[in-house]
């Protein structure tokens, strides 16, 4: 693909669009060619009835190549696929590969593979409990391992030798700077969209810390968050009524967010919903170890982060106290915050979102000589 081309002929669809262009675009071009992936990290974790299926174990990831154009239904996909690179998404809390069906399809056009993970206790991946609707992690270094794992392990399945980019959202986003605070060499190049450095909370963080502390201590830390026992479908109709009236706290693009949450609804292994007491504690002991100038100074690769002025999920404040202590340090990061975004600047306005999509292409347009 030339490097030249423009964002104009791969346009960003309007909100308006999703529903036709989702389903009789983007959806049959990328299942033609799409395929599954599970990496083995030495954790079978425990099943779940509806969820796990007995054969497949480990961390779950799609694989959707660059070409993606150039295939039917049913072809398959050949090794050492020729690319730009490869992009591997970190979805964010409570999301699942579908999520990011539409941004592996501009890639994908770009001329990138795109991996799309599912984190352990979503979507297909391992769960650590038994309740499909709990998300619950008991160690958050898991997260960063299981990151590696699959960078790996793609790289070996697919006999891939191009740069390899991280793109991480929310809870994905402060998982993929953990990742390189412990790996500086695994990936070229970093973004971090609305890293979820301090999660919006109707307590201290230090209290929350706490409190989630001694309910894992005392056998309650697989139990949810008391406020926070949502039903799923109800949970669902109000999240849909939410976008409907455009007050969804994530998104300005209702079509987007209620296409997604159809996909949500059809399948048991993408309702994870309620965080646990332990989820809320590892949540913050990374935040805690990612947000420390000995963990930030350990970065060696150039990335973004990217922050959403309106966002009501995370603290942009943390992001930006993270990138003033990342460039005393030294640390090659660029900083760029959407004032009127909301907090998944990849499902914002059509201004918001092309631009968005530009800097992230430029950013992982690399030479030869960046990717070595």
């Amino acid at each position: 693909m030339d490097e030249k081309q423009t964002m104009t002929q791969v346009p960003v669809f309007d909100d308006s669009q999703i529903p036709d262009k989702m389903d009789h675009v983007v959806v049959p071009a990328i299942t033609a060619c799409l395929q599954h992936v599970w990496t083995d990290v030495g954790d079978r974790g425990v099943e779940v009835t509806g969820v796990s299926d007995g054969i497949h174990h480990g961390i779950h990831s799609v694989f959707i190549p660059a070409m993606l154009h150039a295939f039917k239904q049913g072809d398959t996909v050949p090794k050492d696929v020729s690319s730009a690179g490869t992009i591997l998404i970190v979805p964010g809390f409570s999301e699942s590969w579908p999520k990011f069906t539409e941004m592996a399809w501009y890639m994908a056009h770009w001329g990138f593979n795109v991996v799309i993970m599912e984190n352990r206790g979503h979507g297909q991946s391992l769960r650590e409990v038994a309740n499909p609707e709990l998300i619950t992690v008991h160690h958050w270094e898991s997260y960063v391992s299981d990151v590696a794992a699959v960078a790996a392990n793609v790289r070996r399945v697919f006999q891939l030798t191009g740069p390899f980019f991280l793109f991480g959202h929310s809870m994905g986003g402060a998982i993929t700077l953990a990742v390189l605070e412990q790996h500086s060499d695994l990936f070229t190049r970093a973004v971090a969209s609305s890293p979820m450095l301090l999660p919006v909370l109707p307590m201290p963080a230090t209290v929350a810390w706490t409190v989630s502390g001694l309910a894992a201590a005392f056998g309650q830390g697989d139990k949810p968050i008391p406020g926070n026992s949502n039903s799923f479908d109800a949970a669902m109709d109000a999240e849909d009524q939410k976008s409907a009236t455009g007050s969804d706290d994530g998104s300005h693009s209702p079509h987007r967010a209620m296409w997604y949450r159809a996909r949500r609804r059809a399948l048991l292994c993408r309702h994870t919903l309620n965080p646990s007491w332990n989820w809320l504690h590892q949540a913050l002991s990374m935040d805690r170890t990612v947000m420390k100038s000995a963990s930030i100074s350990k970065i060696v690769t150039p990335f973004i982060l990217f922050g959403a002025g309106q966002d009501q999920l995370v603290r942009l404040g943390e992001e930006g106290e993270f990138v003033t202590r990342a460039r005393t340090l030294g640390v090659p990061v660029t900083y760029h915050v959407f004032p009127t975004a909301r907090h998944e600047i990849y499902t914002d306005t059509t201004p918001v979102l092309t631009t968005y999509l530009h800097t992230i292409r430029q950013f992982f347009t690399v030479g030869k000589e960046d990717a070595q």
